[in-house]
């Protein structure tokens, strides 16, 4: 489900109006003036979009995949029971990669500062979302960007495969 507002407004009151999670609703309020664009709400598996802080069509189809194509699709892909452990596996190994890679520590820096008040499965869920941005609109990665990339792929076909008792195949890049 997409909710489309059109202003920081709107964005609150429709949020408000459809999420039955008031903790998030008033971490959204208090971050809702730094401009948030959208956001995916995992309690009712909807993505909101703030149309007053999308920049163009591109930045669009960006932000679509960043929360529906991650934040939503690793909740379809992986098990509940699993998601914490696979998302602090992202971050932590995004904070190893990071040490040798200023790109990657610049992401996992924004990403620890914006979301300090969280545990590392929010950042490391964050963290996936930005590299998985990169993956679909075609820019490259740089070899530690990569390396996470390829891990995230390869736990989360384990985890399929685990579930179906087969090899997957299912994730491509």
């Amino acid at each position: 489900k997409i909710v489309i507002a059109y202003n920081d407004t709107d964005l609150l009151n429709k949020y408000e109006e459809l999420s039955p999670s008031k903790v998030d609703y008033d971490y959204l309020k208090g971050n809702a003036e730094k401009g948030i664009r959208g956001f995916y709400d995992p309690n009712t598996g909807t993505i909101f979009f703030n149309l007053s802080q999308i920049r163009n069509e591109r930045d669009a189809v960006r932000l679509w995949i960043h929360e529906q194509g991650f934040h939503g699709g690793i909740r379809k892909l992986v098990p509940p029971q699993m998601l914490d452990v696979v998302l602090k596996r992202i971050y932590d190994s995004a904070v190893s990669l990071a040490k040798n890679n200023p790109e990657l520590q610049a992401i996992v820096d924004e990403v620890n500062k914006k979301y300090a008040d969280r545990g590392k499965a929010n950042k490391g869920n964050e963290i996936g979302a930005r590299i998985a941005e990169k993956v679909i609109t075609e820019q490259d990665l740089t070899p530690a960007e990569q390396s996470l990339w390829d891990k995230i792929k390869e736990w989360v076909s384990q985890l399929i495969a685990r579930i179906t008792k087969s090899k997957s195949d299912l994730l491509s890049e």
